[in-house]
């Protein structure tokens, strides 16, 4: 959820992230092919502008918004996420 409440964001094994809000519970934005493989875990930035999302591939990817380019990748040595993400 967005640190303002409006926004559910959400990851899937098609690689794309997406933003819902939540009081038309409309979907808003898809990012597709976000990741490189299915996205288990997301989580959005304190102040509302990144998005944090890991992947079953060992990446983190930090998405800036609302364009939804990637900002920051980073490997990482767990096997995958399949939990939360802390922002």
């Amino acid at each position: 959820m967005s640190p303002d409440g409006r926004f559910i964001i959400s990851g899937s094994k098609d690689k794309s992230i997406r933003v819902f809000d939540i009081q038309t519970k409309q979907q808003i934005h898809r990012f597709k092919d976000a990741h490189d493989d299915e996205i288990l875990s997301v989580a959005v930035s304190s102040d509302g502008q990144y998005i944090i999302a890991g992947s079953r591939n060992k990446t983190i990817k930090c998405i800036k918004l609302p364009q939804g380019r990637t900002f920051r990748k980073m490997d990482s040595k767990r096997k995958f996420h399949e939990t939360f993400i802390l922002s």
